[in-house]
């Protein structure tokens, strides 16, 4: 009898013993594989008369997209539903983002609503391929018929807006993130929105402080300018370059007139030698190729469809049966079994 409940004892010890493995297993479990974006849309800014926005002014917007899963992400495109822009982000690594300025010129339906909605989204794709798709960013703002008292005093022949719209149009070297002397190149997008004719039309972009000069611009007019930037030591330092600009013209009446500040930036990181970027291409290689040759792994973020393919299972938050789990519960019932078996013989006694 006494042999029996050392053995039992036993059991119940090794039982404990598995029960504190536990932790150390689900801790060492991998990541599970997660495609996620993430777009943080809003309005910039407020109206000139503090109540609404009017006629022929211009609301800015910002559009922030970022990779919130654990894997890179490529060739990502934001939408926004206004306008019809499309905003061509590229490819973004594992908690990287990129921001985009831009402007809407206040239309005369706007007025008539009161409450104007906008909303934006972004889709890409995982290094397998796999589909991904954020949900979408709402912004709501007002709109008034009344306008302010500076802007009573002019005409509407003199009603005048610029809207400006950067982009960064450059992809990293290595399609994540711009090292020290590599070239960014950026373009610069200026329309005359409004009615009246410009003069002397000029964009400034901050980073670099040069001015472009696009001179008249007849209502309806477009212009653009591209134009490059080298990276610096302190823009690796920085982990990041933003980058904005702005524009201004002259009516014939003498008003000025100022755009939207438009506003990109990009990602920087330090350079890695060469072998290291081997060991690194070899690895993503490596992890690709038993990415394909897994059956089913990996899934979407959606809020539209359930395309992608499904994820494996994780041993410490997913479904399955866990090997830790199944031994414990093993050894728990053989402890159980023995002590049964003890009493009975010992009641038997």
């Amino acid at each position: 009898m006494r042999k029996l409940r050392s053995f039992a004892a036993l059991l119940l010890a090794l039982v404990l013993a598995a029960a504190c493995c536990i932790p150390a297993f689900a801790a060492s479990a991998p990541d599970e594989e997660n495609y996620e974006l993430q777009v943080d849309f809003e309005v910039v800014g407020s109206p000139n008369n503090g109540k609404g926005y009017v006629e022929g002014e211009v609301v800015s917007f910002s559009l922030t997209v970022k990779n919130t899963g654990n894997q890179p992400l490529m060739n990502v495109t934001a939408y926004e539903e206004l306008e019809g822009r499309s905003f061509g982000v590229g490819d973004l690594a594992a908690g990287a983002s990129k921001e985009f300025s831009f402007g809407h010129i206040t239309t005369k339906d706007d007025v008539q609503t009161e409450w104007m909605t906008d909303k934006a989204n972004a889709v890409g794709y995982g290094n397998t391929g796999t589909y991904v798709e954020s949900e979408y960013d709402w912004v709501r703002y007002q709109t008034s018929k009344e306008a302010s008292s500076s802007e009573s005093s002019y005409s509407t022949a003199e009603r005048a807006a610029l809207v400006l719209e950067l982009y960064s149009i450059s992809t990293p070297d290595d399609k994540t993130a711009y090292t020290e002397g590599e070239t960014i190149t950026y373009q610069i997008i200026v329309t005359n929105a409004g009615n009246a004719t410009l003069y002397d039309v000029t964009a400034v972009d901050t980073l670099t402080g040069t001015s472009f000069s696009f001179g008249k611009m007849d209502s309806g007019d477009t212009k653009e300018i591209i134009y490059t930037y080298k990276v610096t030591a302190k823009n690796v330092e920085d982990t990041v370059v933003v980058n904005s600009a702005v524009a201004t013209g002259i009516t014939d009446g003498k008003k000025t007139v100022k755009s939207n500040e438009a506003t990109v930036s990009d990602p920087t990181a330090k350079k890695t030698s060469s072998s290291e970027s081997s060991s690194e291409s070899s690895k993503s290689s490596s992890e690709s190729s038993k990415d394909s040759s897994s059956s089913s792994s990996g899934s979407s973020k959606d809020s539209s469809s359930s395309s992608g393919r499904d994820k494996p299972n994780n041993p410490a938050t997913g479904s399955g049966t866990s090997p830790v789990f199944a031994a414990v519960g093993l050894l728990s019932c053989t402890v159980l079994v023995v002590l049964l078996t003890a009493k009975k013989k010992n009641s038997g006694d």
